[in-house]
């Protein structure tokens, strides 16, 4: 389980993650003697509000390009897998596109061609869950960093 256990307030819930598996704790609001917080509880019950934040269309637009590109340039493995194409440069250019254009199409292009990169890796490139530790951080603070 990650380590974030040593900064809690009294009922603030944290996401911990070990490997793919997310588990919600709940803080209890006691600590012991050298001042790390030892008593949380498991919390599933949390509400569904993030459901809100999620976007399906921008799923439904992206995999539509996925079908299309399919039958215009081949099957993924071969194109991705077998090194024809670099997904992580040819997304890095649909985020300039973007940039110099302001066409979310080019956003939908970028998820994909990283999903590319994320399910035929390099040599070398490997899939780690990792905690606030090991996160590169925002650009802004997130409204509950401010709480």
């Amino acid at each position: 389980m990650a380590d974030i256990i040593k900064s809690g307030q009294k009922g603030k819930i944290i996401i911990c993650c070990r490997d793919d598996n997310f588990v919600f704790l709940k803080y209890l609001g006691k600590g012991n003697a050298d001042g790390g917080y030892t008593t949380w509880e498991k919390f599933e019950d949390l509400p569904k509000e993030w459901l809100n934040d999620y976007n399906e269309e921008f799923d439904r637009l992206r995999r539509n390009r996925v079908e299309v590109s399919y039958y215009k340039y081949g099957p993924a493995r071969d194109n991705f897998g077998g090194g024809r194409v670099d997904a992580l440069a040819t997304a890095e250019r649909c985020i300039e596109a973007f940039k110099r254009d302001k066409n979310t199409e080019h956003l939908l292009d970028a998820a994909n061609y990283l999903m590319f990169r994320f399910s035929y890796p390099y040599p070398g490139e490997y899939f780690k869950a990792t905690d606030g530790t090991g996160s590169v951080g925002t650009v802004g603070t997130p409204i509950n960093m401010e709480r």
